[in-house]
């Protein structure tokens, strides 16, 4: 009966020992932060490509130790910008072009001290044309209105409005003008003379009257 109960209490401490080791041994494992999901998933095919590639982890990715790159066809770069990282979660921009299988691939430090990587593939099956850029609408200028020349006064037909200038007028014309202002000039020099003779005979009458 004693035998019986011994080998018992061996055989548990034998179990309990080999639990322990494999938990002791699947810690490791369990703090490698593995991949749970993606978008697009590993080996999708499609004719659109997201504007993003979506990770997803266990658990909190550190942006410090965390490094996420894309690819092309032919190792051409094809990240449109750097990963943004909220806990468990990154998204990378994508920049796709040509069809063909493109490679996202992530390194990183776990919270352990491991170093992690992975890889997820998608291929495009069509090639993506390059954004044409739009140009800006040109608003039309404004045109200042035409103004009207002045209308020069008319040359031709009666009027007084069509009477030369003085110094349009010939040279006769000007001779004559001077001529009558001289004329009567002297008309008014005699005048002027004829009345002064004629005041200065009455004031001599006048004396010659009052000495008689």
């Amino acid at each position: 009966m004693g035998g019986r109960i011994s080998r018992t209490g061996a055989l548990l401490l034998v179990v309990a020992a080999a639990a322990l080791g494999v938990a002791v041994t699947g810690t490791p494992a369990l703090a490698h932060n593995p991949l749970t999901a993606s978008d697009p998933k590993d080996g999708a095919r499609t004719a659109r490509p997201p504007s993003a590639v979506k990770l997803t982890f266990l658990s909190r990715v550190d942006p410090k130790t965390t490094t996420v790159t894309v690819t092309g066809p032919d190792g051409t770069p094809a990240g449109g910008g750097q990963p943004t990282i909220a806990g468990n979660k990154v998204s990378v921009p994508l920049r796709p072009a040509a069809a063909g299988l493109y490679m996202v691939a992530w390194q990183m430090v776990t919270d352990d001290g491991d170093e992690v990587s992975g890889r997820v593939r998608f291929t495009l099956t069509a090639a993506v044309a390059p954004a044409t850029p739009t140009e800006p609408a040109t608003t039309p200028t404004a045109t200042a209105p035409a103004t009207a020349s002045p209308t020069p006064p008319p040359t031709g037909g009666p009027g007084i409005f069509n009477q030369p200038s003085i110094a349009e007028r010939p040279e006769s014309s000007k001779v004559g003008s001077g001529w009558i202002g001289w004329l009567m000039f002297g008309i008014m020099l005699a005048i002027v003379l004829g009345l002064t003779g004629v005041l200065v005979a009455r004031r001599a009458r006048r004396q010659a009257q009052q000495q008689r």
